[in-house]
């Protein structure tokens, strides 16, 4: 079992020494956020752990880019079904998780600056597992490269305002 602490190293070495990031981390019973930032600000360590929140589902192409939206700052992160392993997708697929823990990481230290456990609605939970579904029965490699083209011509921003779910904590 993994130990998540304030103010110590985060667990999870692969996803520090890279600047800024923010990926889904996938398991067994739905996703973990991964955000780490550089210079975070008291505020958005406030609002990590209990700020008003909202959770946006966005889908382009197959792929759901989902939004965390506090009050004064905002950020996406994507699925690819592809990160899961081949054996253990359909599993992950029919899993009805839906608790999602968020992790702010500082960029510079590594340690894990604010921590929170979300519970998004059953519809919203099972509607990414159904885009993540039709994913799969795509070219899995060209993932990636979808993804990529998608940030490079949507904003968060956008994504929120035509988001097809919305929910709020």
């Amino acid at each position: 079992m993994i130990k998540y602490e304030i103010g110590k190293q985060f667990s999870h070495p692969q996803y520090l020494g890279k600047g800024e990031i923010t990926v889904a981390m996938l398991n067994t019973a739905f996703f973990d956020v991964v955000c780490v930032l550089n210079g975070i600000k008291p505020n958005e360590r406030k609002d990590w752990r209990k700020g008003k929140l909202t959770v946006c589902l966005y889908e382009q192409a197959n792929i759901p880019f989902i939004c965390f939206v506090f009050e004064s700052w905002n950020f996406d992160v994507n699925i690819n079904i592809s990160k899961v392993q081949p054996d253990k997708i359909d599993d992950w697929l029919n899993s009805e998780g839906n608790i999602i823990n968020l992790f702010l990481i500082d960029a510079i230290t590594g340690k894990l600056e604010a921590m929170r456990m979300i519970s998004i609605p059953q519809s919203m939970a099972e509607r990414i597992r159904d885009i993540c579904e039709q994913q799969s029965v795509n070219n899995l490699s060209q993932i990636d490269k979808t993804i990529q083209a998608t940030l490079s011509g949507i904003s968060t921003q956008f994504m929120i305002q035509h988001a097809e779910i919305k929910f709020k904590l």
